[in-house]
Protein backbone atom coordinates (compact mmCIF):
# COMPACT_ATOMS: atom_id res chain seq x y z
CA UNK A 1 0.00 0.00 0.00
CA UNK A 2 2.89 2.32 0.68
CA UNK A 3 3.93 2.08 -1.99
CA UNK A 4 0.94 2.38 -4.68
CA UNK A 5 0.67 5.50 -1.91
CA UNK A 6 4.58 6.81 -3.18
CA UNK A 7 3.63 5.94 -7.25
CA UNK A 8 0.98 8.00 -6.48
CA UNK A 9 2.71 10.92 -5.31
CA UNK A 10 5.05 10.93 -8.02
CA UNK A 11 2.27 10.78 -11.00
CA UNK A 12 0.52 14.12 -9.94
CA UNK A 13 3.62 16.24 -8.18
CA UNK A 14 5.13 18.48 -10.01
CA UNK A 15 7.69 17.11 -12.26
CA UNK A 16 10.34 20.07 -11.21
CA UNK A 17 11.18 17.50 -8.08
CA UNK A 18 13.14 14.69 -8.34
CA UNK A 19 11.77 11.86 -6.96
CA UNK A 20 13.29 12.19 -3.64
CA UNK A 21 12.19 15.47 -2.71
CA UNK A 22 8.40 14.21 -4.11
CA UNK A 23 8.40 11.38 -1.72
CA UNK A 24 9.77 13.54 1.37
CA UNK A 25 7.10 15.84 0.40
CA UNK A 26 4.33 13.51 0.66
CA UNK A 27 5.02 11.69 3.08
CA UNK A 28 6.48 14.16 6.01
CA UNK A 29 3.78 16.23 5.17
CA UNK A 30 1.34 13.27 7.06
CA UNK A 31 4.25 12.29 9.15
CA UNK A 32 1.40 13.04 12.54
CA UNK A 33 -1.44 11.48 10.78
CA UNK A 34 -1.23 8.07 11.43
CA UNK A 35 -4.03 8.44 14.36
CA UNK A 36 -8.08 8.28 13.07
CA UNK A 37 -9.64 11.22 11.48
CA UNK A 38 -10.85 13.72 14.55
CA UNK A 39 -13.87 15.15 12.33
CA UNK A 40 -14.70 14.79 9.03
CA UNK A 41 -18.08 16.59 7.56
CA UNK A 42 -20.44 13.62 6.12
CA UNK A 43 -22.97 15.51 4.33
CA UNK A 44 -24.23 19.52 4.17
CA UNK A 45 -28.10 20.26 3.80
CA UNK A 46 -29.61 24.12 2.75
CA UNK A 47 -33.12 25.01 2.05
CA UNK A 48 -34.27 28.64 0.87
CA UNK A 49 -31.14 29.60 1.90
CA UNK A 50 -29.34 32.67 0.24
CA UNK A 51 -29.78 31.22 -3.49
CA UNK A 52 -31.17 27.94 -3.18
CA UNK A 53 -35.20 28.14 -2.63
CA UNK A 54 -35.50 24.36 -3.11
CA UNK A 55 -33.56 21.83 -0.65
CA UNK A 56 -30.27 21.37 -1.81
CA UNK A 57 -27.48 19.00 -0.50
CA UNK A 58 -23.79 18.14 -1.23
CA UNK A 59 -22.07 14.52 0.15
CA UNK A 60 -18.97 13.66 0.81
CA UNK A 61 -20.44 9.62 1.36
CA UNK A 62 -18.58 7.57 -0.67
CA UNK A 63 -20.50 5.25 -3.34
CA UNK A 64 -18.29 1.92 -2.91
CA UNK A 65 -19.59 0.95 -6.35
CA UNK A 66 -16.92 3.37 -7.45
CA UNK A 67 -13.25 1.05 -7.50
CA UNK A 68 -10.89 3.69 -8.23
CA UNK A 69 -8.71 5.58 -6.30
CA UNK A 70 -10.04 3.78 -3.00
CA UNK A 71 -6.95 5.57 -0.72
CA UNK A 72 -9.38 8.73 -1.52
CA UNK A 73 -11.82 7.08 1.13
CA UNK A 74 -11.59 7.24 4.56
CA UNK A 75 -13.66 4.59 6.63
CA UNK A 76 -15.03 5.61 10.24
CA UNK A 77 -17.19 3.63 12.06
CA UNK A 78 -18.33 2.00 9.14
CA UNK A 79 -19.23 4.77 7.43
CA UNK A 80 -17.21 5.38 3.95
CA UNK A 81 -15.96 9.54 4.18
CA UNK A 82 -14.59 11.20 0.94
CA UNK A 83 -11.75 13.23 2.20
CA UNK A 84 -11.68 15.96 -0.70
CA UNK A 85 -14.40 17.02 -3.00
CA UNK A 86 -14.51 19.65 -5.94
CA UNK A 87 -17.11 21.29 -6.97
CA UNK A 88 -18.05 23.35 -10.47
CA UNK A 89 -20.95 25.55 -11.71
CA UNK A 90 -21.43 28.34 -13.43
CA UNK A 91 -21.25 32.10 -12.00
CA UNK A 92 -23.97 32.75 -10.29
CA UNK A 93 -25.36 29.27 -9.52
CA UNK A 94 -24.50 28.98 -5.67
CA UNK A 95 -21.21 27.37 -5.33
CA UNK A 96 -19.99 30.05 -3.11
CA UNK A 97 -23.25 30.37 -1.37
CA UNK A 98 -22.43 26.14 -0.80
CA UNK A 99 -19.28 27.33 1.39
CA UNK A 100 -21.37 30.10 3.07
CA UNK A 101 -24.00 27.41 4.12
CA UNK A 102 -21.18 25.59 6.13
CA UNK A 103 -19.79 28.82 7.66
CA UNK A 104 -23.20 29.06 8.81
CA UNK A 105 -23.49 26.24 10.10
CA UNK A 106 -19.93 26.45 11.99
CA UNK A 107 -21.20 29.90 13.18
CA UNK A 108 -24.51 29.13 14.66
CA UNK A 109 -23.31 25.99 16.21
CA UNK A 110 -20.45 28.71 18.07
CA UNK A 111 -22.80 30.60 18.90
CA UNK A 112 -20.59 33.58 16.79
CA UNK A 113 -23.78 33.99 14.21
CA UNK A 114 -26.59 36.38 14.47
CA UNK A 115 -29.86 36.23 13.06
CA UNK A 116 -29.06 38.26 9.47
CA UNK A 117 -25.97 35.89 8.52
CA UNK A 118 -28.74 33.09 8.42
CA UNK A 119 -30.57 34.59 5.09
CA UNK A 120 -33.52 33.24 3.45
CA UNK A 121 -33.82 32.98 -0.72
CA UNK A 122 -33.80 36.29 -2.08
CA UNK A 123 -37.08 35.45 -4.13
CA UNK A 124 -39.11 32.79 -1.94
CA UNK A 125 -41.25 34.39 -0.23
CA UNK A 126 -40.38 32.81 3.29
CA UNK A 127 -38.52 33.70 5.89
CA UNK A 128 -37.59 30.65 7.04
CA UNK A 129 -34.41 28.93 6.37
CA UNK A 130 -33.24 25.21 7.22
CA UNK A 131 -29.20 24.06 7.36
CA UNK A 132 -28.33 20.46 8.43
CA UNK A 133 -24.91 18.88 8.82
CA UNK A 134 -23.79 14.96 9.11
CA UNK A 135 -20.59 14.39 10.10
CA UNK A 136 -17.85 12.28 12.05
CA UNK A 137 -16.32 13.29 15.27
CA UNK A 138 -14.11 11.32 17.51
CA UNK A 139 -15.12 7.90 16.45
CA UNK A 140 -18.83 8.42 15.86
CA UNK A 141 -21.25 10.12 13.09
CA UNK A 142 -23.93 13.04 14.39
CA UNK A 143 -26.69 14.83 12.38
CA UNK A 144 -27.82 18.75 12.97
CA UNK A 145 -30.12 20.31 11.98
CA UNK A 146 -32.52 23.09 12.58
CA UNK A 147 -34.40 25.97 11.00
CA UNK A 148 -34.61 29.39 11.82
CA UNK A 149 -37.42 32.15 11.33
CA UNK A 150 -36.18 35.86 10.37
CA UNK A 151 -38.81 38.94 10.49
CA UNK A 152 -40.37 39.93 7.07
CA UNK A 153 -39.88 44.05 7.42
CA UNK A 154 -42.44 44.52 9.58
CA UNK A 155 -42.63 42.33 12.46
CA UNK A 156 -39.77 40.06 14.35
CA UNK A 157 -39.37 36.64 13.65
CA UNK A 158 -39.15 33.76 15.92
CA UNK A 159 -35.87 33.00 15.67
CA UNK A 160 -34.58 29.26 15.56
CA UNK A 161 -37.75 27.22 15.55
CA UNK A 162 -36.68 23.86 14.91
CA UNK A 163 -33.94 21.73 16.00
CA UNK A 164 -32.71 18.27 15.94
CA UNK A 165 -29.21 16.70 17.10
CA UNK A 166 -28.81 12.87 16.33
CA UNK A 167 -26.19 9.81 16.54
CA UNK A 168 -25.67 7.90 13.62
CA UNK A 169 -24.93 3.77 13.71
CA UNK A 170 -24.43 0.90 11.82
CA UNK A 171 -24.87 -2.89 13.27
CA UNK A 172 -22.45 -5.64 11.57
CA UNK A 173 -24.57 -5.70 8.66
CA UNK A 174 -23.82 -2.34 7.34
CA UNK A 175 -27.47 -1.12 8.52
CA UNK A 176 -27.71 1.95 9.67
CA UNK A 177 -29.66 3.04 12.77
CA UNK A 178 -30.68 6.52 14.10
CA UNK A 179 -31.07 7.78 17.81
CA UNK A 180 -32.46 10.55 18.42
CA UNK A 181 -30.38 13.19 21.49
CA UNK A 182 -32.60 16.00 21.25
CA UNK A 183 -35.77 17.36 19.56
CA UNK A 184 -36.76 20.78 19.79
CA UNK A 185 -40.02 21.90 16.99
CA UNK A 186 -41.64 24.99 18.57
CA UNK A 187 -44.54 24.79 15.69
CA UNK A 188 -45.42 21.03 16.67
CA UNK A 189 -44.83 21.86 20.35
CA UNK A 190 -42.23 18.85 20.72
CA UNK A 191 -39.59 19.55 23.00
CA UNK A 192 -37.35 16.48 24.12
CA UNK A 193 -33.76 15.57 25.47
CA UNK A 194 -32.94 12.10 25.80
CA UNK A 195 -32.18 10.51 29.36
CA UNK A 196 -34.11 13.74 30.58
CA UNK A 197 -37.26 13.61 31.06
CA UNK A 198 -38.03 16.67 32.82
CA UNK A 199 -35.84 18.55 30.25
CA UNK A 200 -39.10 19.30 27.75
CA UNK A 201 -40.18 22.13 30.01
CA UNK A 202 -36.98 24.32 30.03
CA UNK A 203 -36.50 23.41 26.46
CA UNK A 204 -39.76 24.93 25.57
CA UNK A 205 -39.49 28.27 27.82
CA UNK A 206 -36.02 29.10 26.25
CA UNK A 207 -35.33 31.96 23.92
CA UNK A 208 -35.81 31.64 20.07
CA UNK A 209 -32.43 33.75 19.43
CA UNK A 210 -30.35 30.58 21.10
CA UNK A 211 -30.02 27.28 19.85
CA UNK A 212 -30.74 24.67 22.79
CA UNK A 213 -26.74 23.92 23.78
CA UNK A 214 -26.83 27.69 24.64
CA UNK A 215 -30.24 27.89 26.30
CA UNK A 216 -30.21 25.59 28.81
CA UNK A 217 -27.72 25.61 31.74
CA UNK A 218 -25.40 22.59 31.42
CA UNK A 219 -24.71 21.80 35.05
CA UNK A 220 -28.73 21.12 35.80
CA UNK A 221 -29.25 19.29 32.56
CA UNK A 222 -25.56 17.17 32.01
CA UNK A 223 -26.75 15.81 28.75
CA UNK A 224 -27.00 19.20 27.60
CA UNK A 225 -23.31 19.90 28.16
CA UNK A 226 -22.62 16.93 26.26
CA UNK A 227 -24.09 17.74 23.34
CA UNK A 228 -22.41 21.29 23.62
CA UNK A 229 -18.46 19.59 23.70
CA UNK A 230 -19.66 17.67 20.67
CA UNK A 231 -20.90 19.90 18.33
CA UNK A 232 -18.66 23.16 19.55
CA UNK A 233 -16.13 20.69 19.46
CA UNK A 234 -16.37 19.77 15.66
CA UNK A 235 -17.20 22.76 14.58
CA UNK A 236 -14.21 24.28 16.28
CA UNK A 237 -12.33 22.57 13.58
CA UNK A 238 -14.22 23.67 10.28
CA UNK A 239 -11.81 26.75 8.42
CA UNK A 240 -13.57 28.12 5.89
CA UNK A 241 -11.41 30.36 3.57
CA UNK A 242 -12.16 32.59 0.41
CA UNK A 243 -9.06 32.26 -2.00
CA UNK A 244 -9.99 35.94 -3.53
CA UNK A 245 -9.32 37.83 0.45
CA UNK A 246 -7.39 35.79 2.42
CA UNK A 247 -5.65 36.41 5.35
CA UNK A 248 -2.18 36.26 6.10
CA UNK A 249 -2.80 35.75 9.68
CA UNK A 250 -2.19 32.57 9.97
CA UNK A 251 0.73 31.85 8.71
CA UNK A 252 2.33 34.90 10.77
CA UNK A 253 1.07 33.19 13.43
CA UNK A 254 2.95 30.11 12.77
CA UNK A 255 5.83 31.72 12.16
CA UNK A 256 6.13 34.47 15.08
CA UNK A 257 5.40 32.28 17.93
CA UNK A 258 7.04 29.05 16.78
CA UNK A 259 3.74 26.94 16.77
CA UNK A 260 4.19 23.43 15.72
CA UNK A 261 2.89 23.66 12.11
CA UNK A 262 5.42 26.27 11.48
CA UNK A 263 8.08 23.96 9.79
CA UNK A 264 5.56 21.67 7.12
CA UNK A 265 4.12 24.96 6.52
CA UNK A 266 7.91 26.51 5.57
CA UNK A 267 8.29 22.39 3.53
CA UNK A 268 5.57 23.62 1.82
CA UNK A 269 6.06 27.45 0.92
CA UNK A 270 9.77 25.94 -0.18
CA UNK A 271 8.11 22.68 -2.40
CA UNK A 272 5.67 24.94 -4.45
CA UNK A 273 7.67 27.51 -5.55
CA UNK A 274 10.76 27.70 -7.48
CA UNK A 275 12.05 30.78 -6.24
CA UNK A 276 11.70 30.24 -2.79
CA UNK A 277 14.84 28.89 -0.74
CA UNK A 278 13.59 30.14 2.46
CA UNK A 279 11.24 32.14 4.47
CA UNK A 280 11.28 33.64 7.72
CA UNK A 281 9.81 35.98 10.23
CA UNK A 282 12.40 38.66 11.46
CA UNK A 283 11.40 40.35 14.47
CA UNK A 284 13.08 43.87 13.97
CA UNK A 285 12.82 44.49 10.25
CA UNK A 286 9.74 46.74 10.25
CA UNK A 287 11.25 49.36 8.63
CA UNK A 288 8.50 50.78 6.35
CA UNK A 289 6.26 53.09 6.76
CA UNK A 290 2.42 51.81 6.51
CA UNK A 291 1.41 53.97 3.59
CA UNK A 292 3.95 51.57 1.21
CA UNK A 293 1.60 48.77 2.15
CA UNK A 294 -0.38 47.28 -0.78
CA UNK A 295 -4.35 48.50 -0.88
CA UNK A 296 -5.44 45.34 -1.01
CA UNK A 297 -3.74 44.50 2.23
CA UNK A 298 -4.65 47.64 4.29
CA UNK A 299 -8.33 46.93 5.49
CA UNK A 300 -7.11 43.25 6.93
CA UNK A 301 -8.26 42.53 10.29
CA UNK A 302 -6.29 40.99 12.04
CA UNK A 303 -5.83 37.90 14.28
CA UNK A 304 -5.34 38.10 18.25
CA UNK A 305 -1.77 38.72 18.52
CA UNK A 306 -0.79 39.81 15.12
CA UNK A 307 -0.51 43.48 14.03
CA UNK A 308 0.04 45.54 10.58
CA UNK A 309 4.06 45.45 11.55
CA UNK A 310 3.81 41.92 11.13
CA UNK A 311 3.48 42.34 7.64
CA UNK A 312 6.72 43.39 7.12
CA UNK A 313 8.58 40.81 8.71
CA UNK A 314 7.57 38.00 6.66
CA UNK A 315 10.99 37.26 4.28
CA UNK A 316 11.32 35.17 1.63
CA UNK A 317 15.13 34.13 0.19
CA UNK A 318 16.51 33.41 -3.29
CA UNK A 319 19.82 32.73 -3.89
CA UNK A 320 20.46 34.45 -0.57
CA UNK A 321 18.72 37.34 -1.46
CA UNK A 322 16.00 38.76 1.26
CA UNK A 323 12.64 40.55 0.12
CA UNK A 324 9.65 41.34 1.77
CA UNK A 325 7.38 38.79 0.30
CA UNK A 326 3.55 40.69 1.49
CA UNK A 327 5.80 43.89 -0.95
CA UNK A 328 7.49 42.23 -3.05
CA UNK A 329 5.59 39.03 -3.93
CA UNK A 330 3.02 38.02 -6.82
CA UNK A 331 -0.28 37.61 -5.81
CA UNK A 332 -0.31 33.66 -6.17
CA UNK A 333 2.95 33.66 -3.69
CA UNK A 334 1.46 35.62 -0.98
CA UNK A 335 -2.10 33.76 -1.35
CA UNK A 336 0.01 30.15 -0.89
CA UNK A 337 2.24 31.76 1.87
CA UNK A 338 -1.66 32.51 3.24
CA UNK A 339 -3.24 29.42 2.22
CA UNK A 340 0.08 26.98 3.47
CA UNK A 341 -0.75 27.32 7.06
CA UNK A 342 -4.51 26.11 6.72
CA UNK A 343 -3.17 23.12 4.68
CA UNK A 344 -1.15 21.87 7.47
CA UNK A 345 -3.24 23.13 10.12
CA UNK A 346 -5.98 20.58 8.95
CA UNK A 347 -3.78 17.70 7.52
CA UNK A 348 -1.98 17.86 11.34
CA UNK A 349 -5.14 18.47 13.42
CA UNK A 350 -7.68 17.43 12.03
CA UNK A 351 -9.46 19.85 10.61
CA UNK A 352 -11.99 20.27 7.64
CA UNK A 353 -10.57 23.30 5.36
CA UNK A 354 -13.40 24.85 3.37
CA UNK A 355 -12.10 27.12 0.25
CA UNK A 356 -13.89 28.87 -2.28
CA UNK A 357 -12.26 29.84 -5.56
CA UNK A 358 -9.21 27.59 -5.50
CA UNK A 359 -7.97 28.48 -8.53
CA UNK A 360 -7.52 32.37 -7.58
CA UNK A 361 -3.89 32.99 -8.99
CA UNK A 362 -2.95 29.51 -8.38
CA UNK A 363 -1.77 27.61 -11.03
CA UNK A 364 -3.34 24.27 -11.72
CA UNK A 365 -0.30 21.63 -11.50
CA UNK A 366 -0.19 23.38 -7.38
CA UNK A 367 -3.14 23.53 -7.07
CA UNK A 368 -3.78 19.48 -7.83
CA UNK A 369 -0.33 18.87 -5.33
CA UNK A 370 -2.32 20.25 -2.52
CA UNK A 371 -5.43 18.23 -3.08
CA UNK A 372 -2.70 15.13 -3.59
CA UNK A 373 -2.12 15.65 0.26
CA UNK A 374 -5.59 15.35 1.16
CA UNK A 375 -6.24 12.16 -0.70
CA UNK A 376 -2.81 10.20 0.13
CA UNK A 377 -3.31 7.05 2.43
CA UNK A 378 -1.14 8.62 4.76
CA UNK A 379 -3.47 11.59 5.48
CA UNK A 380 -6.11 9.88 8.46
CA UNK A 381 -7.35 13.71 9.49
CA UNK A 382 -7.71 16.42 7.05
CA UNK A 383 -10.60 17.15 4.49
CA UNK A 384 -10.55 19.74 1.71
CA UNK A 385 -13.66 21.03 0.20
CA UNK A 386 -13.73 23.88 -2.30
CA UNK A 387 -15.23 25.59 -5.34
CA UNK A 388 -13.25 26.51 -8.66
CA UNK A 389 -14.17 27.77 -12.13
CA UNK A 390 -10.60 25.71 -13.00
CA UNK A 391 -12.26 22.86 -15.41
CA UNK A 392 -8.54 21.80 -15.57
CA UNK A 393 -9.64 19.92 -11.96
CA UNK A 394 -12.54 17.90 -13.62
CA UNK A 395 -9.83 14.55 -13.27
CA UNK A 396 -11.11 11.06 -12.85
CA UNK A 397 -7.86 9.92 -14.91
CA UNK A 398 -5.67 11.27 -12.09
CA UNK A 399 -6.97 12.79 -9.27
CA UNK A 400 -10.80 12.19 -8.42
CA UNK A 401 -13.14 9.29 -7.54
CA UNK A 402 -16.54 10.22 -9.84
CA UNK A 403 -18.27 10.73 -6.32
CA UNK A 404 -15.59 13.50 -5.66
CA UNK A 405 -16.60 16.01 -8.55
CA UNK A 406 -19.74 18.27 -7.84
CA UNK A 407 -21.98 20.38 -9.81
CA UNK A 408 -24.18 23.34 -9.34
CA UNK A 409 -26.47 24.20 -11.48
CA UNK A 410 -29.50 27.05 -11.35
CA UNK A 411 -32.59 27.69 -13.55
CA UNK A 412 -34.93 30.57 -13.11
CA UNK A 413 -37.40 27.41 -11.16
CA UNK A 414 -34.46 26.10 -8.73
CA UNK A 415 -30.69 25.20 -8.46
CA UNK A 416 -29.19 21.68 -8.29
CA UNK A 417 -26.48 20.57 -6.40
CA UNK A 418 -25.36 16.68 -7.58
CA UNK A 419 -22.18 14.63 -8.08
CA UNK A 420 -20.69 13.62 -11.18
CA UNK A 421 -21.09 9.62 -10.48
CA UNK A 422 -24.94 10.69 -11.24
CA UNK A 423 -24.16 9.87 -14.62
CA UNK A 424 -23.43 6.22 -14.32
CA UNK A 425 -21.20 4.23 -17.29
CA UNK A 426 -24.45 1.89 -17.76
CA UNK A 427 -26.83 4.91 -18.56
CA UNK A 428 -24.67 7.87 -19.58
CA UNK A 429 -21.75 6.13 -20.74
CA UNK A 430 -20.00 8.51 -18.81
CA UNK A 431 -16.90 6.36 -17.19
CA UNK A 432 -14.13 7.62 -14.97
CA UNK A 433 -11.65 7.29 -17.84
CA UNK A 434 -13.91 9.55 -19.91
CA UNK A 435 -13.04 12.69 -21.44
CA UNK A 436 -14.96 14.86 -18.88
CA UNK A 437 -14.07 18.59 -20.56
CA UNK A 438 -15.33 17.81 -23.82
CA UNK A 439 -18.71 16.56 -22.12
CA UNK A 440 -18.56 19.55 -19.61
CA UNK A 441 -17.60 22.26 -22.00
CA UNK A 442 -20.44 20.57 -24.53
CA UNK A 443 -23.38 20.78 -21.92
CA UNK A 444 -23.81 17.51 -21.18
CA UNK A 445 -23.92 17.73 -17.47
CA UNK A 446 -25.25 20.94 -17.01
CA UNK A 447 -23.44 23.64 -14.84
CA UNK A 448 -22.01 25.90 -17.41
CA UNK A 449 -22.61 29.60 -18.43
CA UNK A 450 -25.34 29.92 -21.35
CA UNK A 451 -23.50 30.56 -24.33
CA UNK A 452 -24.28 33.03 -27.10
CA UNK A 453 -22.92 35.20 -29.70
CA UNK A 454 -23.74 39.12 -29.73
CA UNK A 455 -22.75 40.86 -33.05
CA UNK A 456 -21.89 44.55 -31.82
CA UNK A 457 -24.23 45.61 -34.32
CA UNK A 458 -27.51 43.45 -33.29
CA UNK A 459 -29.53 45.46 -30.37
CA UNK A 460 -28.85 44.02 -26.70
CA UNK A 461 -31.43 41.72 -25.71
CA UNK A 462 -33.56 43.10 -23.38
CA UNK A 463 -32.41 46.46 -23.50
CA UNK A 464 -36.09 47.82 -24.34
CA UNK A 465 -35.38 48.84 -28.07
Amino acid sequence: MEEMNNIFCENLLHKKYSDDIMQTMCLNMAETNREEAESMIISVRANNFLVFSNEVQISMKADMRIKRFDLNVFNGNGFNILKSACVFGPNGAGKTCLMKAIQCIRDVILGTAAGSDITPNWYSGSTVSSLGIAFYYKGKVYSYDFSYEGGDGQSDGRGFIYESFKEHTKDKYGNERVKEIFLRDRSKGIYRLCGDDAAGEGIENMSGDVILIYGLDGKTYPAVRECRDILTGFASLIDVVNLDNISVDKTIEAFKYNKPIKEKVLRLIKMSDAYIDDFRYIDESADIQYRMLPGDLRNLHNAPGVNRDDYYKLYSYYNGVPKQIMLTGSNGTKKLVALASYMIDALDNGKILVVDEMESSLHISLIKDLVVLFNLESNYNGQLIFTTQNILMMDCKNLFRKDQIWFVDRTREKSDVYPLSDFTSSHNKIRSESELLDKYLSGYFDAIPNSFYLDLNDDIPGDGR
